[in-house]
């Protein structure tokens, strides 16, 4: 328990409350052969990826909904239905009517979902000239063009490049979308750093020295997190292993803070803050560091920055890492009992439980069910064995029920793509082991052919 005393702990600061007024965008969309879903939207923090559900709605008959959302900036969103996914660009209090392009959403019914391309591409039902999504889509496209005509093993030449950004500014000097303007300029840098067409100090003094720090913008987010990537503890520039041990030690974020000072680059205190927050995210892997001192660090600059914009930033990125760390999360499956039509209670038991995730067209997941039949049996007194198929109709699923099935506990996923997202599942069969008190302590747990009964031993025996 001491591991989720430390992650609600972790989690537990309170977001500064934003200047700005915030305002309520909706989408009205409408996707034919979706009817009966669920449509849901999540918002996107453009430096960490993180995603945060702030809507959903059932899909009426007709195959149409409204979803809305609250923010005061600028921001990327995903809608999805089941598996399937859009990005969208939203704007505060704007109104957005889409249409999805033609797509057969019964198709995950006959095959696994996540194997197949899970974009859906829609249009908008007003275009105008000069809306934000349209001119990204553009840029992209002419992007890719671009790339796909001029690169070679060699990379991108200085005078192929030149062209290339002249036909952007001419393309795009009508825009004057502050968001869409900023996003081109560091894409275009981002391309410039990709192949060395301007040196890193140059890079620096161009498009980083006393320029906004813009948190919510892709563009910038993407350039200077590439940017920064190898930065800490490679190009510190003061001793490697001072560093490392002050790190290490998390007992003084302002004597750290002050030492990367050193820096004649990282001299603005804002931002060296917010460079510093994306080096813990990257040294959280790194085997140098411990992963318990970078939490606090970032826990500290969460409840004590003067910046508003850090809070949020470093409670994303905690989130980020600690998303398949075990011992922490508790598992509120919502798996369904088709014996007893409901749902299934896993806290009912006070066993070690083991759940294996399945498919009814996964060509191994029959073989592997019928080797933890074997093993749940030797088992049966300490761990609670479970198979989960995911077929999205339920009667595919109560049809795929392997027969004589002994000492394991029969669910169906009951179209709850939340919780399958949240597992990390892609592909199966995949396997994931609670503790006694419902919390995950492996995500991606050995399979039954894969010494899982000796595993077993050593964990029931301790």
């Amino acid at each position: 328990m001491k591991k989720i005393s430390l992650f609600l702990l972790l989690c537990a600061g309170v977001c500064f409350a934003q200047a700005q007024n915030v305002e309520t965008t909706t989408i009205n969309a409408c996707a034919k052969g979706a009817e009966n879903r669920i449509a849901r939207l999540y918002l996107e923090d453009a430096i960490t990826k993180f995603q945060w559900k702030v809507d959903e709605q059932l899909i009426d008959k007709n195959g149409c909904f409204q979803l809305t959302a609250e923010f005061f900036e600028t921001q990327r969103a995903i809608i999805k239905i089941d598996f399937y996914q859009t990005y969208i660009y939203l704007e505060p209090g704007e109104n957005y009517r889409i249409i999805y392009n033609p797509f057969d959403f019964r198709i995950d019914e006959r095959i696994n979902p996540q194997i197949l391309d899970q974009y859906l591409s829609y249009r908008f039902e007003e275009p105008d000239s000069n809306e934000l999504n349209r001119l990204i889509w553009r840029f992209e496209n002419i992007y890719d063009d671009f790339l796909l005509n001029y690169y070679s093993n060699d990379g991108i030449s200085r005078e192929a490049y030149n062209h290339f950004r002249r036909q952007i500014e001419e393309t795009f000097a009508y825009s004057g979308h502050q968001y869409f303007n900023a996003y081109m300029t560091y894409a275009l840098a981002d391309m410039e750093r990709i192949f060395n067409l301007i040196s890193p100090a140059n890079l620096f003094f161009t498009y980083l020295q006393d320029k906004p720090i813009l948190y919510n913008n892709v563009g910038f987010a993407d350039f200077i997190t590439e940017y920064y990537l190898a930065y800490f503890p490679n190009q510190v520039r003061y001793n490697r292993n001072e560093f490392i041990d002050q790190i290490n030690r998390a007992d003084d974020l302002s004597a750290i803070l002050d030492s990367l000072g050193r820096d004649t680059t990282l001299q603005n205190e804002k931002f060296r803050e917010f460079v510093f927050l994306l080096g813990l995210r990257e040294m959280y892997n790194n085997s140098d560091f411990s992963k318990l001192s970078i939490l606090r660090l970032l826990h500290t600059i969460e409840t004590t920055t003067k910046f508003p914009e850090h809070v949020d930033l470093a409670d994303a990125i905690i989130r980020t890492l600690v998303r398949y760390e075990p011992g922490i999360h508790q598992a509120n499956f919502r798996f369904w009992d088709p014996e007893r039509n409901t749902i299934y209670d896993f806290s009912k038991s006070s066993n070690y439980k083991y759940i294996l995730f399945v498919n009814g067209l996964c060509e191994s997941c029959d073989a592997e069910i019928r080797t933890l039949q074997d093993i749940a049996g030797k088992f049966r007194n300490t761990v609670d064995f479970y198979v989960v198929n995911c077929d999205y109709e339920p009667n595919r699923c109560l049809r795929n029920k392997p027969r004589n099935l002994r000492n394991i506990t029969y669910l169906c996923f009951n179209k709850d793509f939340e919780t399958l997202e949240a597992l990390g599942i892609s592909d199966y069969p995949t396997a994931v082991w609670l503790d006694s008190d419902n919390i995950i302590q492996s995500f991606y747990f050995q399979l039954p052919s894969q010494r899982l009964e000796l595993t077993l031993r050593q964990l029931t025996s301790e």
